[in-house]
Parts: C-alpha cells; sequence; structure tokens
C-alpha cells in the first residue's frame, strides 16, 4: 500500500466466522463485518447486482464466471443427516405424539429433494416444489429457531430436537442442531447460485456504512436491492469506495472484484483500484495467474500456505463458460 501507511488507512475486512477459522486476532483498526447472507432471500438480491449487462461485460474481460443457478447435488447428499432427526422423532413418543403429521411432511419433503433432477429449471420451479411441503413464509424461516416450524412442528418439540444429542457411525456424539438443522436450513435454499456470496454481502454493507445487527433476511436483501439501485443510477454520493482488494480468488471475491471495477469506471477512475490476489502455488493455477497479472493494477501472490484449490478449481474450471444475460 506505500506511500501509504496502514495506520493511515481505512480497512474494512469481510469476517464471517469461516474467514478466519485459526482465531488469528485482527488489528484493532480494521472494521469488521459478519452480515448473515444465508437463504434465498439474500442471494436472489445478490445476483440481481450481477445481472446487469455492463457488469457481465467486465466479468468477460476479467475472465471471471458469475455462477449460475443449479440444485446443490452436496446438500442432496446431506439429506441422510435429516432422516436421522426423523427417525428420531418417530421413535420418540414426546415427539410424535404431537408431531406425527409434521414429522411425515418432513420426511416426505426430505424424500422427494433427493430425487430431484432436471426438472427445477429456475426459481419459480423451486419456489413451487418447496411451497408444495412448506408453509407459505418459508423464505424467512430458515433459522434454526423456526426451520421445523416450516412443516408444522410445535417449537417444544423443535427445541428440544436443537439440543438432543445423536451418536453418529463412530460413536462421536452431535446435537441435531449440528447434524440435521442446518442441512435442512440449506436444502430450503439448495436451488441457488453455486459458491459463497458472503463476501459481496459484506462489501455492500461496508460500502453503504451500514450495521446489520437486527435485520432479518429480507431486510438485509431489501437493503442489497436499495444499494443495487443507487450503484446502478451512477449515485456514488455517500458510498465507502476502496482502492485497495486483497482477496483470495473465489466465488465471492471476485464477484467483489467485478462489481469494484464498475463502480472504478462509473466514478471515471479504473486505473486506482489495486487487487492483490491470493492464489496456490500449485501448476494447476499458473495460467489463472499469468491471465490475471496481465491486467493492469492486479498483481499475483503464490501463496505456498494457501488451502482453497478445491474450491478454486471448482469455480474456474467448472464455471469457465459465460451466458450473456438475457
Amino acid at each position: 500500500m506505500a506511500p501509504h501507511a496502514e495506520k493511515d488507512a481505512d480497512i474494512r475486512a469481510s469476517m464471517p466466522p469461516f474467514n478466519n477459522a485459526n482465531k488469528i486476532a485482527i488489528p484493532e483498526l480494521v472494521r469488521l463485518y459478519n452480515v448473515p447472507a444465508y437463504g434465498p432471500n439474500i442471494s436472489n438480491a445478490v445476483m440481481e447486482i450481477f445481472a446487469v449487462t455492463e457488469i457481465w461485460s467486465l466479468a468477460e474481460g476479467l475472465q471471471i464466471p458469475i455462477p449460475t443457478y443449479s440444485l446443490s447435488k452436496f446438500i442432496q447428499d446431506k439429506m441422510v443427516k435429516v432422516l436421522d432427526m426423523v427417525q428420531h422423532c418417530q421413535d420418540t413418543p414426546e415427539i410424535s405424539l404431537k408431531n406425527a403429521d409434521a414429522t411425515q411432511k418432513l420426511k416426505t419433503f426430505v424424500d422427494e429433494f433427493q430425487g430431484l433432477g432436471p426438472s427445477i429449471k429456475n426459481v419459480s420451479d423451486w419456489e413451487a416444489f418447496v411451497n408444495r411441503h412448506a408453509k407459505p413464509g418459508w423464505q424467512a424461516k430458515m433459522h434454526f429457531d423456526h426451520v421445523l416450524d416450516n412443516f408444522g412442528f410445535e417449537k417444544e418439540a423443535s427445541d428440544l430436537l436443537r439440543k438432543t444429542e445423536f451418536e453418529k457411525a463412530d460413536g462421536e456424539k452431535v446435537t441435531f442442531e449440528q447434524h440435521a438443522f442446518r442441512w435442512l436450513s440449506k436444502a430450503l435454499g439448495a436451488y441457488g447460485p453455486e459458491g459463497a456470496l458472503v463476501d459481496v454481502v459484506n462489501l455492500a454493507f461496508a460500502m453503504m456504512e451500514q450495521e446489520s445487527d437486527g435485520l432479518t433476511d429480507i431486510q438485509i436483501a431489501d437493503k442489497i436491492r436499495a444499494f443495487k439501485e443507487k450503484v446502478e443510477s451512477k449515485n456514488l454520493s455517500g458510498l465507502w469506495i476502496p482502492s485497495y482488494l486483497f482477496m483470495d480468488a473465489e466465488t465471492d471475491d471476485c464477484l467483489v472484484w467485478i462489481f469494484l471495477q464498475y463502480v472504478s469506471q462509473l466514478k471515471g477512475t479504473p486505473s486506482q483500484l489495486k487487487v492483490l490476489i491470493q492464489l496456490p502455488e500449485s501448476p494447476e493455477f499458473d495460467s489463472l495467474a499469468q491471465e490475471w497479472s496481465s491486467k493492469r493494477n492486479c498483481e499475483i501472490w503464490r501463496d505456498p500456505d494457501s488451502r482453497n484449490e478445491k474450491a478454486l478449481t471448482r469455480y474456474h474450471t467448472g464455471l469457465r463458460a459465460l451466458a450473456t444475460p438475457s
């Protein structure tokens, strides 16, 4: 960042827990953002940003794929964990007596979800499928507190299940909240863009100088849409616009790069954005490193300690084909 001193910089970081799994101490001068980014309301709002034709053109120029919507086979494969909870419900009288219908609804949803394939072609198809199994308003009930309410479970049963321990085949004990609830919540949002979007959400709130405490996912989505409309109207007043971006080239990081390039162009200062990209040392990423290092103000850091090879391979080789938005 020379000649700028770090102490004089306004540094903001996207910092969900998995971005700092080793719990490294972050300097106090860094402003941290950890905005909830789960569920279809938020992901749909984020992806609306990247439907803008000018942004797609920038993505093509940077050789960055914009993720398309798909049904997550990975989440489908995890439904055996939810079925473990279903079996527990059926075998536990204090749950089954009052929640038999809800248990059956949940089982039917999981069974049909596991077998879903090409029939889901768009968001409308997905919502129609879930609507056949869950109560209206499920899009706003994806948190552990009330995800089972979507299928008619009483709160008392839901709270009991969250803290009930399940013994896995290897003898390890975990709560159903960890074992099943989180995958059921993910299942309700299983049709969507591949890859995380959390860094884009955190960027939006950082640029808007907004806090997210107490906001629901719908309110967060509304703020993202308002942010998109403000920028698309070329109104950059009041926005914090970074001049440096440090990132690791995963899905949401690359989307942040595209968006900041777009904002820099709107501002009339495209040459001011400087990007440092962390890539693994593996030769598999040599062509990507060469491609990006030829871009203006783009520096590549080949990090021997990088551990995201699989995520990068899945994103940059699995989604290389860019389509033009309709």
